[in-house]
């Protein structure tokens, strides 16, 4: 499993998430989203967002119209900016094909070949590719059974789709599915497998303890003397921020909260307070993209 791989398909996404300050891709990052956001509004947004994302992918905005953009809803230039050549923001493209419910979609990226994207000095766009294609195939299984067995298949495909496949399962809280990550994860890592057993279980415990998903993170997101185990936090943040629901953002507002008032000295304040401002800057956030809806 090449996580190194995984890390590099999802560090534009993590700079949108719990940066605590604007990362250099973050911004056409967020615009790439905003693209995605408008090509479920209509029909021609839908076909202009999808031909955007294309060419940014294949590094050939360049040469795209300016009326490209503004018939998803953008201002005419904001894509053909040097940032959008970047690869780890052409990676985030291909990963955001992946979020489009079109055929055309689905073809684009089943049409790809790892010899398309050159000499890829960075690693990132062939295993995006990947990635996006799986992300394509399973988010048009809907049957719950389905979805279980295709991912449980994907856990023994390459590199990196079966640790996101598997970071799937681990989210979704499939314990039945436990034996098979385990032996991916130990297959796939020489060093920290059990570190990866380990947080895959933590997660499963979590997002079963309770039906309503909101409910059960937000039963983990509590300041009751406990020390504050970063990666584990940081996941749950994610998985309430990525909601985008009320009821998810009041749990993150109400676990800022409690840590804004942390006086116990069996907590460190600092983790508490650097805890805090993570959710401060996921809140703003989601403030800003339903102001741009």
């Amino acid at each position: 499993m090449n996580y190194k791989a995984a890390i590099l398909i999802g560090l534009c996404g993590a700079q949108l998430s719990l940066a605590d300050s604007p990362l250099p891709f973050a911004w056409p990052c967020s615009l790439l989203d905003r693209v995605v956001d408008a090509s479920r509004a209509s029909s021609p947004a839908t076909k202009a967002a999808l031909d955007i994302l294309e060419k940014v992918a294949a590094g050939r905005m360049d040469a795209a119209s300016p009326e490209l953009e503004t018939m998803a809803g953008l201002k005419a230039g904001r894509v053909h900016r040097s940032d959008f050549s970047s690869p780890t923001v052409r990676a985030y493209a291909l990963r955001k094909i992946g979020e489009i419910d079109l055929p055309e979609a689905l073809q684009y990226l089943e049409s790809l070949r790892r010899e398309d994207f050159g000499e890829d000095k960075t690693w990132e766009m062939w295993p995006a590719a990947r990635v996006a294609l799986f992300e394509a195939r399973l988010g048009r299984i809907t049957e719950p059974s389905e979805r279980i067995a295709f991912l449980e298949k994907s856990l023994g495909a390459d590199s990196p789709v079966d640790a996101y496949a598997a970071d799937h399962l681990c989210d979704g809280g499939n314990y039945p599915s436990l034996p098979l990550i385990k032996e991916s994860i130990r297959r796939h890592l020489s060093q920290y497998a059990e570190e990866q057993v380990g947080y895959c279980e933590a997660r499963m415990e979590i997002v079963s303890r309770n039906p309503d998903r909101v409910v059960a993170i937000g039963s983990f997101l509590k300041a009751d003397g406990r020390p504050i185990d970063r990666k584990l936090t940081g996941w749950a943040i994610n998985q309430l921020g990525a909601m985008k629901s009320q009821r998810a953002d009041a749990e993150l507002e109400r676990y800022a909260k409690e840590l804004e008032r942390v006086e116990d000295s069996s907590l460190d304040k600092v983790e508490a307070a650097y805890t805090a401002g993570k959710i401060r800057n996921v809140l703003a956030r989601r403030a800003a993209e339903s102001s741009q809806h």
